[in-house]
């Protein structure tokens, strides 16, 4: 059988950009009217449909959210393994599916999995909106409209970037807490994340990517060796032009998924001449690069090689 979706919808219905995600055998649709469609495995009850969770549902199914404002709709999902976050035209976040590792923002002895959606309460002292939501295998990220970004879930590789490791049973990791930034003070200016599955990708409003978390294949992207496991310090994504050795930069968007990354950025070079003030001409290329960095055992990053790169192949490789 085959079941039609009709994600874009009729133009008076849209009210946010469609989008479509998918984690262990299931599937998420984000309908341009903000509902939500869910069908495939559902095992943790990561289809938020409720009732009783059965082993998939073949039939694309409406998520009902109970409790959401009469006037609010969703306007981004993110898809981990088994576990869905979904961010409201308000601001809050829900979260269904698999808990084992506290990925819904709730205590997983309380409650190991759920299949309905159910609000994440943040701290008391936050006063802003969220604005973007991701997921890794087993931990979310969300970010605020100031900057900051809150992490809960496994910790088991540092991916929470709370500048430490944690057991899975530590009964912190459930709780939303603020990424720490490089220094001592909590992480700011980020206006975008991205999760693989054990690894954190932030993206800061000048245009660059920090990564923390998981690098058992290179998805940190920052010049570590992929000897090295984990790295729980937030470090800034470089790129392989050896020519130059510049950063990544101008990144306007993040993706991640298993174990790797994506970013979109808008690169500027140097045209030979000079500006009226004696400053060199700078001019942004026509075409957007894409860069990639991570596993490449299936060929994922597009570089035409099913092996990375030899060093510095964990360094993201223009497209």
């Amino acid at each position: 059988a085959v079941a039609n979706v009709t994600v874009l919808g009729h133009a008076d219905d849209y009210r946010t950009a469609p989008h479509m995600g998918s984690g262990d055998e299931f599937t998420v649709a984000l309908k341009a009217d903000g509902t939500v469609w869910t069908w495939g495995k559902n095992t943790e009850g990561q289809l938020g449909q409720g009732g009783r969770t059965s082993d998939r549902n073949i039939i694309p199914t409406q998520v009902t959210f109970s409790g959401l404002a009469s006037n609010a709709y969703i306007t981004k999902i993110a898809v981990g393994k088994a576990h869905v976050v979904a961010l409201d035209s308000d601001g809050n976040i829900w979260t269904w599916g698999d808990n084992t590792y506290g990925q819904l923002g709730v205590n997983p002895i309380l409650i190991k999995n759920t299949n309905r959606p159910i609000l994440v309460e943040l701290d008391e002292n936050f006063a802003s909106q969220i604005i973007d939501v991701s997921a890794g295998a087993y931990h979310t990220v969300a970010v605020t409209a100031t900057g900051e970004v809150y992490t809960w879930g496994r910790n088991n590789k540092g991916q929470l970037g709370r500048k430490t490791v944690t057991e899975d049973n530590d009964p912190t990791n459930f709780v939303p807490e603020k990424m720490k930034g490089v220094g001592e003070s909590n992480l700011s200016g980020v206006v975008m994340s991205a999760a693989s599955k054990e690894a954190t990708a932030v993206l800061i409003a000048n245009g660059t990517v920090y990564t923390v978390g998981g690098n058992s294949h290179g998805e940190l992207g920052t010049g570590i060796s992929k000897s090295v496991e984990y790295n729980t310090q937030l470090e800034k994504v470089t790129t392989i032009r050896k020519e130059d050795q510049e950063e990544l930069n101008n990144v306007t968007r993040i993706v991640g998924k298993g174990y790797n990354f994506v970013a979109i950025s808008t690169k500027y070079h140097y045209t030979g001449n000079t500006n009226p003030d004696g400053t060199p001409e700078y001019v942004y290329d026509r075409n957007r690069r894409v860069y990639t960095w991570g596993d490449a055992s299936s060929s994922q990053l597009g570089t035409g090689s099913f092996m990375p790169y030899a060093d510095p192949s964990i360094n993201p490789g223009v497209i």
